[in-house]
């Protein structure tokens, strides 16, 4: 058996190890709680930074972005002030030929008038754009476009036959009084044609009356200008370079609508006046010449730089083979 001094001995032991093991289970609990606690701000610490990181890259890339951004923008201007000056030059190139013949011509503003309009840049260049001369055929284009202004409104079609009267014969080019015998109908797809690709008098005279005749549709044709025209304008076949350009601006303008008709006046002429010599570049254009007034304006379809181009002559020797150098020389300094 065991003594009592043996018994409280072990029962010292006993509660010196029971001691031992609740400091460790303190120990480990305590290390366990800053392990976690330790983890966690190291979690709530990182997570910024690795923000602070992912912003800083996001920045980096933004600015490198921008930059790039901003070096395409600065490229892209660039190249659109490189195209102003040359447009701008262009303009200047045309004013000097047309000074260099008005002064080997003897040209002034009694017998000369002269447009040039760059589509892209707007640029231009004028010489005596308001005073009148005989429009002669020129001012068919207006009135085919009072045509063309009727059919998209769906007032008529090209089919719509108009009737054909001994006054309205005029002699001249084209087929009509050769095709047709006074009495008939005629459809207003043939006498656009005729009227504008032949030049046809006769034609032309069938479309104006059925527009209300001479004082009707000169009214009519000035919708195509903001311009304040004479009363002059109003009474007599009279046209100016600066009317004929705003024409040919609508006409670019609305070449949808106006297709037909363009495409008309790229067929007229067979290869004279502004055509004349230009044999890479389609023009459409409308000529016209009557008792020493001599002119043609048009669309030259030059490369993707178009441009409208008018000149007007009055009582100059061999007009048309002038014409025809202007525009020559015109693309030959493009």
């Amino acid at each position: 058996m065991k003594t009592k001094l043996q018994k409280l001995k072990e029962s010292k032991k006993r509660k010196k190890r029971l001691k031992l093991i609740t400091l460790l289970l303190i120990s480990l609990t305590i290390i366990l709680i800053i392990f976690i606690t330790a983890k966690k701000s190291r979690k709530n610490i990182s997570t910024p930074l690795i923000q602070q990181k992912n912003e800083k890259i996001g920045m980096a890339e933004n600015t490198e972005i921008k930059q790039e951004n901003n070096e395409i923008t600065n490229e892209v201007n660039q190249e659109q002030l490189v195209e102003v000056e040359e447009a701008k030059q262009e303009a200047v190139k045309v004013k000097e030929i047309i000074e260099k013949y008005i002064a080997e011509k003897n040209l002034n503003e009694e017998n000369f008038a002269f447009f040039y309009y760059d589509i892209n840049s707007k640029n231009q260049y004028f010489y005596n754009e308001n005073t009148y001369f005989t429009a002669a055929s020129t001012i068919k284009v207006p009135i085919a476009m009072l045509y063309y202004d009727k059919i998209t409104h769906g007032d008529i079609t090209l089919d719509t036959k108009l009737l054909y009267q001994s006054s309205d014969y005029e002699a001249g080019a084209g087929n009509t009084s050769n095709i047709y015998k006074f009495g008939d109908y005629i459809p207003i797809s043939f006498l656009l044609r005729e009227m504008i690709k032949e030049s046809d008098n006769t034609a032309t005279n069938i479309l104006k009356k059925e527009l209300g005749g001479e004082k009707a549709y000169r009214i009519l044709i000035k919708q195509y200008t903001k311009e304040n025209l004479t009363e002059e304008f109003n009474v007599e076949n009279v046209t100016s370079a600066k009317y004929s350009l705003d024409v040919l601006k609508r006409l670019y303008q609305d070449r949808e609508k106006y297709a037909d008709l363009i495409n008309l006046m790229k067929e007229s002429s067979s290869g004279g006046y502004l055509k004349k010599n230009i044999k890479n570049y389609e023009i459409a254009h409308k000529y016209g010449s009557i008792a020493g007034c001599t002119h043609d304006y048009g669309i030259v379809y030059y490369n993707e730089n178009p441009y409208l181009i008018g000149v007007f002559t009055k009582n100059i020797p061999n007009a048309e083979n002038l014409i025809a150098e202007i525009s020559k020389t015109i693309i030959d300094n493009n």
